[in-house]
C-alpha cells in the first residue's frame, strides 16, 4: 500500500487511468488499534483506480491446506465446505511435535567424540595453565639475587 501513490520510475499509480497487465496485490499492514483502523480505512477509500471486488464478477475459486479446505462460491465464503463468517469461524492450528533427535550410530559416535574433545582440551588447558603459573615463577626468580 506504501507504494501506491509513487513507484520508482516516478508515476504516479494512485489515478483513474491506472491499468495493471496482470493482478495486482494489495498489501495492508494489520492495524493494532483503533486510531489505525480508521487510518487504514481512509486510505481504501482514497484509492482513486478501481478495485477487483468479488460483487462484481462471479467466480468460483478454492484451495486446500494441510488443516482446512477455502472455497468461495456464490458470494459467499466456504470453510471445511461450511458457510464462513468472523463470528462463527474458529480455527485451530494444530502444533508440530517437539523435535527427538534420533539415535543411530552415527549419533552416539558423533557424541563420543565430543566427550573426547571436552575432555582432551579439559587436561590441554590445565596442563597449559601449570606451564604457566610455574614459568611465571622461574621469569621472576630470574631477577630475584641470590645471596652465594
Amino acid at each position: 500500500m506504501n507504494q501506491i501513490n509513487s513507484d520508482l520510475r516516478g508515476t504516479t499509480l494512485n489515478n483513474v487511468d491506472f491499468h495493471a497487465d496482470i493482478p495486482l496485490a494489495i498489501t495492508f499492514e494489520m492495524p493494532d488499534n483503533t486510531q489505525k483502523l480508521k487510518q487504514l480505512e481512509n486510505e481504501i477509500k482514497n484509492i482513486k483506480f478501481k478495485l477487483f471486488t468479488n460483487d462484481e464478477n462471479d467466480i468460483e475459486t478454492q484451495f486446500s491446506t494441510s488443516d482446512h479446505d477455502i472455497a468461495y462460491s456464490n458470494h459467499q465464503y466456504l470453510l471445511d465446505n461450511k458457510i464462513a463468517n468472523r463470528d462463527n469461524v474458529k480455527v485451530t492450528t494444530k502444533r508440530a511435535p517437539k523435535y527427538q533427535p534420533v539415535e543411530n550410530w552415527g549419533n552416539k559416535f558423533f557424541n563420543s567424540q565430543n566427550r573426547i574433545m571436552w575432555f582432551f582440551f579439559g587436561i590441554t588447558f590445565v596442563i597449559l595453565g601449570i606451564f604457566l603459573v610455574k614459568g611465571r615463577k622461574i621469569y621472576l626468580k630470574m631477577f630475584k639475587r641470590h645471596n652465594d
